[in-house]
């Protein structure tokens, strides 16, 4: 950027004219070390503090949800680690553990045992990530209050269910391979079978 190359994490330079009337003088070899770090031009700026890497907005980490292609675009525009929360094994064909996004991942985080293993077979030894097993973020203690029957049935009436009808809830991301489709048609089967 001294010498007038744009590459600047705003796609600018810092052109000094005393650096360029060096060049008269001895052999440059132009280097940019973010860029040859593997950083984009234009990117966020950012700066080390403490160890860790914090850009502009105070952002010290990306969170990609799912398994993602833009891990490498990412990290090479904000300069901040890349952690990738899976959720689910896509089929082979549609999972994005190529060596690129892979290698720009710093963290991945499975929400069970069976993707943690999956991950360690596809990614881990291959590349630099670590894998940790985080259960979906969920605390557990939220789901287990008990309630009294009136509350229950307080509940009931202010939402204008029937005292006696069977309740079925379900909580999670509406996605076909969640077998949604294969419950609901459970459920009418059942309430077929039993009225009441």
């Amino acid at each position: 950027c001294l010498l007038g190359m744009n590459c600047k994490y705003n796609g600018k330079n810092n052109f000094n004219a005393k650096v360029k009337e060096l060049e008269n003088y001895h052999h440059f070899i132009a280097v940019c070390p973010e860029v040859l770090g593997g950083l984009g031009v234009p990117r966020m700026p950012s700066e080390i503090l403490d160890k860790k890497v914090i850009n502009c907005n105070n952002i010290d980490a990306v969170l990609l949800e799912g398994s993602s292609i833009n891990a490498d675009y990412i990290k090479r525009k904000t300069a901040l680690p890349v952690i990738q929360r899976i959720h689910n094994v896509p089929p082979h064909s549609l999972r994005h553990w190529d060596d690129l996004n892979a290698k720009s991942t710093d963290l991945y985080l499975g929400i069970s045992n069976y993707i943690c293993t999956v991950l360690q077979k596809n990614v881990e030894g291959k590349y630099g990530a670590a894998i940790k097993l985080l259960y979906n973020s969920i605390n557990f203690n939220q789901f287990n209050v008990r309630t009294t029957n009136e509350e229950r049935h307080t509940l009931r009436k202010s939402l204008n269910i029937p005292a006696n009808s069977f309740l079925f809830v379900f909580s999670g991301r509406l996605r076909n391979y969640k077998g949604i489709k294969e419950l609901l048609l459970a459920f009418l089967e059942s309430k077929d079978k039993m009225p009441d």
